[in-house]
């Protein structure tokens, strides 16, 4: 596993993300676009997906579990 991050979950007006020690590595997709209801990466080697619960997420950076 990787060192501890800090990871939360931000909400603007138009847009939510996935904030990894300050910086927005993913973007909720769009409502009625092919990425509705996931996250879509913004940097290279990053992956957010959605746990069966939907309340929690799981982060990976360069395949290795971001906590």
């Amino acid at each position: 596993m990787a060192d501890h991050k800090d990871v939360s979950v931000i909400a603007t007006k138009e847009d939510m993300f996935v904030v990894v020690d300050g910086v927005r590595i993913a973007r909720r997709g769009y409502l009625g676009t092919p990425q509705d209801g996931t996250w879509v990466s913004l940097l290279p080697g990053w992956e957010v997906v959605d746990n069966e619960d939907l309340r929690t997420i799981t982060v990976k950076h360069n395949g290795v579990i971001v906590h």
